[in-house]
């Protein structure tokens, strides 16, 4: 029964991983069209939740 446990928390931990990158692609995108729209300061605000999603600061 742990290691039944144990193993769905890994797999939790690899769907939240893929969730996460999945979120900063989308983020990424925006960023880009920010950027283009010369949208500064909505652009500075999705690279910091990026940043924050990666584990920066």
């Amino acid at each position: 029964m742990d290691f039944v446990f144990i193993k769905n928390i890994e797999i939790n931990k690899t769907e939240a991983s893929d969730n996460k990158n999945s979120e900063i692609e989308t983020l990424k995108e925006k960023l880009n069209r920010a950027v283009k729209e010369e949208n500064y300061e909505e652009a500075a605000k999705i690279r910091d939740k990026i940043k924050e999603l990666k584990g920066g600061k």
